[in-house]
């Protein structure tokens, strides 16, 4: 949904982009061959106060690019690992999808309980400053998917 914002600061990090698609090799048991599948990249932005590890995938190359992007948040105690697979579906068709690791989780900072107060609120407020940083979800033109999974973190994502 896009909201109004106030202007966003000059220095910014650049909106979500990626070079193109990452593979994992994997053993196919059927073949007895490494093979390579469509995966995603592990990058890492700074928003909030916070240090945010989230993946990144891309359609392959030749797989036309869908307008929205699609955010996969997790609930508590899960990673943005959960959505792995979910998120190769999807760039198979033609979705660029960022699941990032929630406040608490993951490679994401863990700040102590007496600067983060691991609540809905503070959830909320990091969620927001993540998409905000990310060029996600902010405006017209960045139109998001929003997949949720689990409770608690995830509502932060609900309430956006």
């Amino acid at each position: 949904r896009a909201r109004s914002r106030a202007p966003r600061r000059a220095s910014r990090a650049a909106p979500v982009r990626a070079s193109g698609a990452t593979y994992d090799e994997v053993f196919d048991g059927a073949t007895g061959q490494m093979i390579q599948t469509l995966s995603q990249s592990t990058e890492t932005v700074s928003a909030g106060g916070l240090e945010w590890s989230y993946r990144l995938g891309v359609p392959e190359e030749g797989v036309e690019a869908k307008p929205n992007k699609v955010v996969l948040v997790h609930g508590a105690g899960a990673l943005a690992f959960t959505f792995s697979k979910l998120m190769r579906e999807l760039q198979t068709r033609g979705y660029i999808c960022v699941a990032p690791d929630m406040p608490g989780h993951g490679a994401t900072s863990k700040p102590p309980p007496a600067n983060f107060a691991y609540d809905l609120r503070a959830y909320q407020t990091a969620l927001e400053s993540f998409l905000d940083e990310m060029d996600l979800g902010t405006s017209e033109d960045s139109q998001i998917d929003l997949v949720v999974s689990g409770f608690f973190t995830s509502q932060a994502a609900l309430l956006f």
